[in-house]
């Protein structure tokens, strides 16, 4: 592959990610992305009329199980709610 970013991300000493040091990072910014999630929905809900009428699940069909099993949509229920 010539696309370094489809190969997937590296250290800053070249080293290759290994998928469970990937997944492990991407549970912990879980929280701090769904929050950001959260707050993104809400700015553009207050501009754009339509956006109150779409559900995160729907937008994120793609990802759905994916985002699912490391949390993110409870995450974003919660981060929904404060």
């Amino acid at each position: 592959m010539r696309n370094s970013a489809v190969r997937g991300p590296k250290m800053a000493n070249s080293l290759p990610i290994t998928l469970r040091m990937y997944r492990r990072l991407a549970s912990g910014l879980v929280p701090a992305v769904a929050a950001w999630t959260a707050a993104f929905i809400d700015a553009a809900a207050e501009l754009v009329e339509r956006v109150r009428g779409l559900r995160l699940r729907t937008v994120t069909r793609m990802m759905e199980a994916e985002l699912e099993r490391v949390g993110f949509y409870d995450a974003c229920d919660e981060a929904l709610q404060r």
